[in-house]
């Protein structure tokens, strides 16, 4: 099966797939909708939710390390690139998986986000493994 991942970041603090999305106008939806509306205005259209996309990136990847012999967790994220995006998306959960957009300091956030500590730091060997595998 082929997949395929916009950005995966990989180092002390994990394992991050960016889903990277360049859409305008105003993302409305609530978090666990399978459909996000795109309001551009005179015009709308229903785009995927990439949420669920991302998850089964991050699962799919996840069970491919392990089986090659790294077990760490991979955390997906999406990030809305388009300054003209912006985010209307309701019911978020704490523990989902987050959503940033550069027209509300998305790219700071992403930054901070996937720089942070979470959890059991990955080993030096742990993180060329990944690479390698990648």
């Amino acid at each position: 099966r082929h997949n395929e991942l916009d950005a995966v970041v990989v180092g002390p603090s994990g394992i991050y797939i960016v889903e990277v999305k360049n859409v305008s106008g105003r993302i409305c939806g609530a978090y666990s909708d399978k459909q996000f509306l795109q309001d551009k205005g005179k015009r709308s259209k229903e785009m995927d939710n990439p949420v669920y996309q991302v998850r089964m990136h991050a699962d799919i990847l996840s069970r491919y390390l392990k089986a090659n012999g790294v077990r760490t967790w991979v955390q997906g994220t999406v990030f809305f690139v388009n300054p003209r995006a912006t985010m209307a998306i309701t019911d978020v959960p704490a523990n989902g998986i987050p959503i940033f957009a550069v027209s509300e300091g998305g790219q700071e956030n992403l930054r901070k986000y996937i720089t942070q500590p979470a959890g059991v730091p990955m080993s030096e060997q742990d993180i060329q493994k990944v690479i390698t595998l990648l």
